[in-house]
């Protein structure tokens, strides 16, 4: 018997298909899909997300979602035809922070690679972390926004606060590059 959960599953798999990588490569090499302006999106129910929520600053419009469901929030950035979701998720077993971008064993996001990379090496050089680490992953959000996606997971010790402002700098510089 094939449930709902089931049937989902099998067409965001039946979804993806070498061709359509392809396309998504010579598109993005082009530079077709560059987005100078627009949306940026802030989602989970992290705390440090309502950090960089309650800080934004940027002159880019945002658009904050509580949601930690990868379908709600790639379903509202879709629509929204965002020009950058920022996904965070505390995770107990990361030491410092973990910046994931879309890649499979067949593709992956440069400028998703270029943002999560960006964003890395301004953390490491303003923060005393014990972790700042860059990972291409095939997440559900990272698979299901069009847009350039970076997965931010987090450890839950201490004042997020400093991070925070540290992720905002990051986000900023690389928004107005």
């Amino acid at each position: 018997m094939v449930t709902l959960t089931t049937l989902v599953e099998l067409r965001r798999v039946a979804a993806i298909s070498a061709d359509r990588y392809l396309v998504t490569d010579a598109r993005e090499g082009a530079g077709f899909d560059e987005v100078d302006s627009g949306l940026v999106v802030i989602a989970g129910s992290s705390p440090l997300a309502e950090c960089v929520a309650a800080a934004w600053a940027d002159p880019s419009p945002m658009l904050r979602l509580t949601s930690d469901d990868p379908d709600v929030i790639a379903s509202a950035a879709n629509r929204a035809d965002a020009r950058l979701v920022l996904s965070f998720a505390p995770s107990p077993d990361v030491r410092g922070v973990r910046l994931n971008y879309w890649a499979s064993y067949r593709s992956h996001s440069r400028r998703g690679e270029r943002v999560a990379s960006a964003i890395a090496s301004r953390l490491a050089s303003e923060l005393t972390l014990p972790r700042v680490e860059v990972t291409g992953m095939a997440l559900p959000i990272l698979r299901e926004t069009r847009m350039t996606t970076v997965h931010v997971e987090h450890g839950t010790e201490g004042d997020l606060t400093p991070l925070a402002q540290a992720l905002l700098e990051a986000v900023a510089a690389t928004l107005h590059k």
